[in-house]
Parts: C-alpha cells; sequence; structure tokens
C-alpha cells in the first residue's frame, strides 16, 4: 500500500502547482508575443504620371487626373526608391538626377495614357550645348551607387560636360531600353575617360537593348568614346545602333562586353576593350562597318566574335568581310538590303536566342546580321504570287535553305474540293488536293524543301496559289517563301 501511496501521489499534481504551472506558461505566451521580430511591410511601388502640356508640379500631383509637369520635380518631391514615373511625349528641357532605384518610362499618349513610344516620342533636352565648356550637364545623371535605374523609351539629347552628354550612370546598375540618345557632346579628357553618349564608371553593370545611340560628338582625341565609355562597369548591348559618331571611337570599355545583333558603324573607331587585368570581348551576329579600325584588344583580353560582319575581317565562325550593303546610311538608314551579305547570315544556335529586332520585327531561325532583320513580306489571305521586282539581278542564284513549313493548320469550310499547290517557274514543288466531305479535317501542311535556282527573267516567277479555304496556311506559307527567297520584295494577285 505504501508503494501505490507515493505513486498515486507523484502521478497527479495537486491543484494550487497546476494554476502556478498555467499561469507561467500563459505569461511566458504573452510575454514572447511582446518581443516577436517586428517585421514593418515595405511600400508598394507606386507609378507617378508627368505631362509637359497639361501637368502641374506641386504636393498632390503624379496622378492620371492631375500629372506633375516636369520629370525631375516628381524624382526629387512625389518618387521613391522602386517607384515608376511614366511621362507623356512631349519635350522636357531638364536636366535629370536620379537618386534613388526608380524606372522612367516614356511613350505615353497624355490623352488616355496608353503607350507607343514610336508614336508618342518623349524628349528630355538637357539644352547645355552652349555652356559646356563650363558646366557639367549630362540629359540623366545616377548619383547613388546602390541604386538600380531603368530608362526605357526616352529620347534623350541636348546633354554637355567635360566628361559625358547624354547619360552618366556613375556606379550604379543600369538598363538603358528603347532609347533614342543623339546630339549629344562630352569634350573629352587625355586619359580617355570620356563617353559623349552613355558613361559608366564602376557599377555593377550596363544594359543597353533595343536603342540607339547616333550622332553624338567627342571634343578631343584621344578623349574617351564618342557613342560608349564603361570603365569597370561590365556593358551588354544588345539589338541596338552605335552609329554617326565623331571624334572618337564608337565603344571603350575596360571591362567585359557582350554584344548581339547589333549595328556599329561610322565612326573614328570600332570597339576598344583595354582592361587593366584582361577582360572578354563577345561580339555576334552583329555588324562593325565604316570605322578606321574595327576591333581593338591590349594583351590581357580575350576575344570571340562569330556570325559577325567586320570590314577588314575577323577571325571566328561564320564571320564575314563585305559591305553590309545598307538601306541608306548617309541619311542615318541602317536597315539591310535584300542582297546584302549580312542577311541570312547569323545563327540563332546560341541560349536564349534573340527572337524580336530593333524594329520590333520577328527573326527567323537563320536570323540577319545587325540590329535589323530584313522586312518579311506580310501577305494577306488574297495574296497568291510574287513577283521579282524589275531591277532584281536576273542570272544571280538564290540559294535558300532547306526548311520545313509546318504549323499552318485551318478547318475548310467549302465543300469543293481545294487544290494549293507551290509552282516555281511553272514546276509544281508542292501539291495537295482536299476533296474530305463534311465536317471537312483540318488541312496540313507537311515538309516541304525548298531548292535553290537562278531567275532568268523578271516577273511572277514563284506562284503560290491557296484558294481562299486555304485561309492561314496562304498567309503562312507566303511570309516563309518571302523569307527565305529574299529577293521577292513585291506581291501580285494570283487568279485561281
Amino acid at each position: 500500500m505504501q508503494r501505490l501511496s507515493q505513486f498515486a501521489v507523484g502521478r497527479r499534481p495537486q491543484p494550487a502547482n497546476f494554476m502556478v504551472l498555467l499561469l507561467t506558461g500563459v505569461l511566458l505566451i504573452i510575454l514572447g508575443w511582446i518581443l516577436r521580430p517586428i517585421h514593418h511591410a515595405q511600400a508598394d511601388s507606386m507609378s507617378f504620371y508627368v505631362s509637359s502640356a497639361s501637368g502641374q508640379d506641386n504636393d498632390a500631383c503624379g496622378s492620371v487626373e492631375t500629372p506633375c509637369q516636369s520629370v525631375q520635380y516628381t524624382i526629387a518631391n512625389r518618387a521613391t526608391a522602386g517607384d515608376t514615373i511614366r511621362i507623356a511625349a512631349g519635350t522636357y528641357t531638364e536636366n535629370v538626377t536620379i537618386p534613388i532605384s526608380v524606372t522612367l518610362m516614356g511613350g505615353y499618349n497624355p490623352a488616355d495614357w496608353s503607350r507607343a513610344p514610336n508614336e508618342y516620342e518623349t524628349i528630355i533636352n538637357g539644352a547645355t550645348q552652349i555652356a559646356r565648356q563650363t558646366v557639367h550637364h549630362p540629359v540623366v545623371e545616377v548619383v547613388n551607387s546602390d541604386a538600380e535605374v531603368v530608362l526605357d523609351g526616352l529620347t534623350l539629347t541636348g546633354g554637355g560636360g567635360k566628361f559625358v552628354g547624354g547619360v552618366l550612370t556613375n556606379d550604379s546598375m543600369v538598363t538603358i531600353r528603347n532609347c533614342y540618345i543623339h546630339h549629344n557632346y562630352a569634350d573629352g579628357t587625355e586619359d580617355s575617360q570620356a563617353g559623349a553618349g552613355v558613361l559608366a564608371f564602376h557599377g555593377p553593370a550596363l544594359i543597353i537593348e533595343n536603342s540607339r545611340i547616333v550622332s553624338n560628338t567627342l571634343g578631343m582625341r584621344p578623349g574617351g568614346a564618342a557613342g560608349i565609355r564603361s570603365h569597370t562597369t561590365p556593358l551588354t548591348l544588345i539589338n541596338s545602333v552605335v552609329v554617326d559618331n565623331r571624334g572618337e571611337m564608337a565603344v571603350h570599355t575596360n571591362a567585359a562586353v557582350t554584344i548581339t545583333h547589333s549595328t556599329i558603324a561610322h565612326a573614328d573607331g570600332g570597339v576598344l576593350v583595354n582592361a587593366p587585368e584582361g577582360a572578354l570581348l563577345q561580339i555576334l551576329n552583329s555588324i562593325i562597318y565604316g570605322t578606321e579600325w574595327s576591333i581593338g584588344l591590349d594583351g590581357q583580353s580575350s576575344v570571340d566574335v562569330r556570325y559577325t560582319l567586320v570590314e577588314g575581317g575577323y577571325e571566328g565562325k561564320g564571320n564575314l568581310n563585305a559591305d553590309p550593303q545598307f538601306v541608306d546610311a548617309d541619311n542615318g538608314d541602317y536597315e539591310l538590303r535584300a542582297n546584302s551579305p549580312a542577311v541570312n547570315a547569323g545563327s540563332a544556335n546560341y541560349p536564349n536566342p534573340i527572337v524580336i529586332d530593333l524594329q520590333g520585327r520577328v527573326r527567323d531561325w537563320q536570323p540577319d546580321m545587325g540590329a535589323y532583320e530584313l522586312p518579311q513580306v506580310d501577305h494577306d489571305a488574297s495574296a497568291r504570287g510574287i513577283a521579282v521586282p524589275a531591277n532584281a539581278s536576273l542570272g544571280q542564284a538564290l540559294q535558300p535553305v532547306a526548311a520545313v513549313v509546318n504549323g499552318g493548320v485551318v478547318t475548310l469550310t467549302n465543300p469543293t474540293p481545294v487544290r494549293c499547290t507551290i509552282a516555281l517557274e511553272g514546276a509544281p514543288l508542292y501539291t495537295q488536293t482536299v476533296t474530305t466531305a463534311a465536317p471537312w479535317a483540318p488541312f496540313v501542311w507537311q515538309s516541304l524543301e525548298l531548292p535553290s535556282f537562278v531567275p532568268t527573267i523578271a516577273g511572277v516567277w514563284l506562284a503560290v496559289h491557296l484558294p481562299g479555304s486555304c485561309g492561314t496556311s496562304g498567309k503562312m506559307v507566303s511570309r516563309f517563301l518571302a523569307n527565305y527567297y529574299r529577293q521577292i520584295e513585291q506581291v501580285s494577285p494570283c487568279r485561281r
């Protein structure tokens, strides 16, 4: 009984002890809640609107209904880190200093704030050309080394100073996208630190994509770069043109450079990499032409140039040494003529290939070199034939690659048998007749290999006979043929 009594007392606490334990536990829970780590919620990023025509700068501006008037006021007084500033079309005569992480987006219609940068041009004009010898006023300057800034859809012009005229990124991470940077000026420095168009010092990255850096001027030689000058900031240049910049070379860096699908032309030099400890210069699917020299490296740096047209030639797979046949370079048109050797001379065999060109056109799987893809002839469903223009080079062999047409799937809606053909100089390349009864199964183009041939007469030599019931297949096949027979430039109807 003694053992049983002791066992019974040990397994069941007295009521007073139980209450003490319960209160202690509650107090510990409350204390833990009070002392818990406090995480302040991060404010959501906001959008502020700017219109030079209808805006006013005040403490309440920035909405769609009541936009601000100037970009600088909006940055300094309304925006905080992480915000987006949407800028309507118009001219803003100001110099913009950016101390925070922010995105500036131009190209907005002030009437409804829809965006079309090619139609609604947003111009920031630094207007400092006259005083450039004594002032330092780039159009845009990023002054916070921790900032991450995006400039998108802006025209930046009129800036000037000793070191830079267009954009000064200092030590920040900056992305320049869909921008037109032109007619800026920098005096230059004897130690080549300056950049008339864009200047970056020691930031983590400078990314320039889908942009035009044109007609900027450097005042002394040596002095830096007339187009883009990057010190230890790695440079990525994609789908862009750096052309007609004068006074020095187009691109000068002391860090790694990657150039893809870009056109660099008509400057006092091409691309120079002279990193103190060496850096890699990679160029793919690009054009360097019309410069006093094309590519320069110091002894420590290395280079990988592929599928690029380089005046004077350069070692590497797929590289060319030829006149790129620009449409009208004297008047700023650096698109390619149909007979350009750079057409279909690039490669899409690399990670994450660029599928859109500077003009927003789709690149095909055998892309052109440079920033521009030769326009495809966009046929509608009624286009049934393709004609060689009168000025075509007769007797010149056209060499399209073997290719596959597939995926043009439509459903027949006409019970009449449909005969779809593609004929080259009267000789059928492909024929398929569909006679399926209702409900008429989908009609599918199968594989089609296109041979090379030599046109001997002008006129309709490639006929695409696709009745209306072939629907989108007709459009798809016509675009395909126009893409690979590059002398196709005119369209004429072909009767059924």
